[in-house]
């Protein structure tokens, strides 16, 4: 049985670029996780309009945190922009996945 992810699980706070600019990050029990971004700290994008809630975005950005071969997280390893659906759809296949050993989050990219 497949698993199901929802845009409202993700939890947005701000990003430290300033207003406008929001960061979620989520990890998953097969070792998987993403950071999401949108507004003004991405990179991807060339948002003129500022919002008050990550939701209002219509386009974002992620970088996968992989468990293994950690590439750290930056102008070139972020994908997007994508739509809300885009982005669920990708957040879901991370999340079924298989289980992988590697690094741990918050690690420095070695394996354990």
């Amino acid at each position: 049985m497949a698993l199901t992810f929802t845009f409202d699980e993700l939890t947005f706070t701000p990003h430290p670029s300033g207003e406008g600019g929001f960061e979620a990050d989520v990890y998953f029990d097969n070792n998987w996780g993403v950071k999401v971004v949108c507004g003004i700290a991405s990179y991807t994008l060339n948002e003129t309009e500022v919002f008050s809630t990550a939701g209002e975005y219509s386009k974002f950005e992620y970088w996968i945190h992989a468990p293994i071969d950690f590439i750290a997280p930056g102008q070139d390893s972020y994908v997007g922009p994508v739509t809300k659906t885009e982005l669920v759809e990708a957040i879901t296949e991370l999340k079924n996945r298989p289980f992988v050993q590697g690094w741990s989050p918050g690690g420095m990219g070695e394996t354990e």
